[in-house]
């Protein structure tokens, strides 16, 4: 029983792993468990692995090498070809802005030459004006004369133009002389002149603004030009019409005499419109110092005639006789006035004029003043228009105190009534 019982207890013990080794007579036993074989098989299989791998690597190093090699030439290839793009860009950005900014600068210095132009040619406006001023000829005519409210806008804009042209930033807005800043605009003008170049930007809207009020203001200063010479032509036309009225050969830069081939007005450069203008002036000026001559002016302003020109009684004799002036109702001691200025060729007793004085005014043609009672003035005197150059009397042919007043040319009498008439239409435009 006993030995059954052990036999049972041995059966169920699990048998080691043994390793013997006899070497020299001597054995040497090794024992180890499941853990420790698993443990020696993995790192077999690691070593297995790890050789194999090493061994190819070795084996295809070069081609490993080699792909690696070509990759790294692509990506340099890939990376220069990329810069190289980007610097082409660059380039290309970098010149779009040269061109741009020498844009900007040439038409900012267009701009300023533009304004150098206008400028000077104000500076010919205001001598014109005041020229026109010395002749009689006022600023609010010839801005009448303008038909159109936009006509006269852009005529005073360019009547002032003594600042450069401006724009203000950052709201690119123009800002002329003679035109209205936006309202939301606060900051102050700066002056393109003195503006980088850099700071504006090539904007079409921008120039075309500008353009535009440049173009405005230039227009104005034509349209002021030609207004004005518009009027000087009708002033000088009238003073010459009423002038040859009264039937005087007068100078020939008076008379009205033109002609040619008729060819369609076309544009005219600003200098030639002032050139024709400044040649209007002269002639305005000439016919005017030529109409200043003749005798329209009123002897005794105020006092009603007694006697006209032409045929009347003879207050004498009662018979029909020719009057060859007007007789002005005035009591004795009246001041007698020169109709127009002149140079007196004779001041004394004449015949029947009884105390005369004779005025020589030029172009043939001489005013008498009859009949006075006391003479101011004396031969080869220069003499004013309005002067006083006697009193009024009955002296020579006389029934009483009266002025008796020719106006002759080339010694023939003319009536002096339609001198008269004259000069009250002349009075308007001289």
């Amino acid at each position: 029983m006993t030995q059954h019982q052990a036999a049972r207890h041995f059966g169920q013990r699990k048998a080691s792993g043994t390793i013997v080794i006899n070497s020299r007579g001597g054995i040497r036993e090794y024992q180890f468990g499941l853990g420790t074989v698993l443990v020696l098989a993995s790192l077999f299989t690691m070593f297995s692995v790890g050789y194999i791998g090493a061994t190819a690597y070795l084996a295809f190093r070069d081609d490993l090498v080699a792909s690696s090699i070509i990759r790294q030439a692509r990506l340099k290839h890939e990376y220069e070809d990329r810069i190289a793009a980007l610097r082409a860009k660059v380039d290309r950005i970098t010149s779009r802005q040269m061109l741009n900014q020498q844009a900007v600068a040439a038409k900012v210095a267009e701009l300023m030459r533009q304004q150098e132009m206008l400028n000077g040619q104000s500076g010919v406006l205001k001598k014109l004006f005041q020229r026109a001023d010395a002749l009689g000829i006022d600023e609010d005519a010839v801005t009448s004369s303008i038909s159109t409210d936009e006509e006269r806008s852009e005529r005073h804009s360019s009547l002032d133009l003594q600042a450069p042209i401006a724009t203000s930033l950052p709201a690119i807005g123009p800002v002329l002389r003679g035109s209205a800043a936006p309202a939301d605009q606060s900051t102050e003008p700066i002056v393109l002149a003195t503006l980088p170049t850099e700071a504006i930007r090539p904007n079409a809207d921008f120039f075309g603004s500008i353009h535009r009020q440049v173009n405005q203001i230039e227009n104005g200063q034509r349209s002021t030009v030609m207004a004005l010479y518009k009027m000087v032509n009708q002033r000088t036309s009238k003073l010459a019409e009423v002038a040859q009225s009264l039937d005087l050969s007068l100078a020939e830069h008076i008379s009205q005499h033109i002609g040619g081939p008729f060819i369609p007005e076309g544009p005219q450069s600003f200098k030639d419109m002032t050139d024709n203008l400044a040649e209007a002036f002269d002639n305005f000026e000439t016919t005017k110092r030529t109409v200043q001559a003749l005798p329209i002016g009123n002897p005794i302003p105020g006092a009603s005639l007694s006697s006209s020109f032409g045929s009347r009684r003879d207050p004498f004799h009662g018979r029909s006789a020719f009057h060859s002036g007007l007789d002005f109702r005035a009591s004795s001691g009246t001041p007698v006035r020169a109709t127009a200025s002149g140079k007196i060729v004779h001041a004394g007793r004449r015949g029947g004029y009884g105390l005369l004085v004779e005025i020589d005014h030029g172009n043939g043609i001489t005013s008498r003043y009859a009949h006075l009672s006391r003479i101011s003035v004396k031969n080869g005197q220069k003499i004013g228009s309005g002067e006083v150059i006697g009193r009024v009397g009955s002296t020579g042919r006389s029934t009483g105190p009266h002025l008796h007043y020719e106006v002759r040319y080339k010694d023939n009498p003319r009536n002096p009534a339609r001198f008269l008439k004259a000069g009250k239409r002349l009075s308007k435009l001289l």
